[in-house]
């Protein structure tokens, strides 16, 4: 009696395993649409704290961009380096762009939502584009391919981000866990089910924004200025996903295992206030996968489960394999073939602990 509901709990996680990665090979292995060229304008959009040399880095390769118009404008969010004199300076050099400078917070709100908010009501233009200080284009056609996603009716168009490649075990897992992320909220939003974006690489209207009082209703909270507004106002009929080579942009990762920690409960902190039906379809995904790994241990050491156990856990690894090396060549992450089942495994512990962390820790810091 026990052997049979250890096994049909064991069997329905990989099951459901199964047919999610299947779900997600296949979307990804469809052709990129072929979009018409964007003749409207565009506003790109950087929200900085203390990023005086990303932003050194970073302007230059955003007015190398190849498309007709735009503009930047740069929110300089109570920045203690030489942010304000440097943007003062830029602003000289490069007539498309403007700064708005934020030095105190309204109590009810976030920094980097309130800096958002401010810009996105300056923008001069609907489009807007977002990245992040620490952001690199992939290309000087990322605006040009990005800003192809928004059609008549587009409100959301959403690009992947991923980290730079270094040495080490750390590095390797922000990438392995970042594209892990991504095939999943890229994939469900391929399937007409957006639950989130990655605010480094992502597009909306900004009569969308105004239209939904942008942040209302989770301004207070530490992150969520780019998922949470997808999970709540972006729908599939009018959410597009971008991922031409040249619309991607690369991220400088964290240094130290603890930066990372701090970066990734904030991140899942958040998740908490998706709406329910989200919450419970990534719960799924979730347990199915922890408990797919943790059981296939105990149903091996049951008397009869060996058997079982070896056929479900080859066939899902084998089939992880296929999926993350397929997803990891389209989406430039460089994930080693060799590493793969260790980085799960590695996954399921990060992704207990961190989880926990982020329900049960009432203060999330930024950094």
């Amino acid at each position: 009696m026990f052997l049979n509901i250890l096994l049909g709990i064991f069997c329905s996680c990989i099951v459901v395993q199964c047919i999610h990665l299947t779900i997600i090979l296949i979307r990804f292995s469809r052709p990129d649409s072929t979009r018409p060229e964007n003749t409207e304008p565009v506003t790109i959009i950087v929200c900085a704290h203390d990023e005086e040399e990303n932003l050194k880095v970073l302007l230059p390769m955003l007015f190398k961009q190849k498309y007709h118009s735009f503009e930047v404008i740069i929110v300089d969010d109570r920045s203690n380096d030489g942010s304000h004199e440097y943007l003062m300076a830029a602003s000289a050099e490069y007539k498309k762009l403007r700064y708005l400078t934020v030095e105190h917070l309204p109590d009810h709100m976030n920094g980097k939502k309130y800096g958002l908010t401010l810009a996105i009501k300056a923008a001069r233009y609907d489009q807007l584009v977002l990245t992040d200080a620490d952001c690199r284009p992939a290309s000087d056609l990322w605006l040009r391919d990005m800003a192809g996603g928004f059609g008549t009716d587009t409100a959301f168009v959403l690009g992947h981000s991923m980290y730079e490649k270094h040495d080490g075990l750390l590095n390797l897992f922000i990438r392995y866990e970042t594209l892990w992320t991504a095939i999943h909220f890229l994939s469900a939003a391929m399937g007409r089910r957006p639950y989130m974006a990655t605010g480094r690489n992502l597009a909306y209207r900004k009569s969308v924004f105004l239209a939904n009082k942008g942040f209302r209703g989770f301004g207070q909270l530490v992150g969520g200025d780019d998922d949470l507004l997808v999970n709540r106002y972006a729908h599939g009929a009018t959410t597009e996903v971008v991922l031409t080579d040249e619309s991607f942009t690369f991220s400088i990762p964290k240094k130290t295992w603890r930066e990372f920690f701090i970066q990734k409960r904030r991140h899942l902190s958040v998740g908490k206030h998706y709406k329910p039906a989200s919450r419970f379809l990534l719960g799924v995904m979730s347990l199915s996968h922890i408990f797919g790994l943790l059981l296939t241990i105990v149903v091996a050491i049951v008397p009869g489960g060996w058997l079982f156990a070896m056929a479900g856990y080859v066939t899902r690894t084998l089939l992880l394999h296929i999926t993350l090396s397929k997803t990891g060549r389209k989406l430039k992450a460089d994930i080693p073939v060799a590493w793969i089942t260790f980085l799960d495994w590695m996954f399921v512990g990060y992704y207990t602990f961190t989880g926990l962390s982020a329900t049960f820790t009432k203060r999330i810091r930024w950094k």
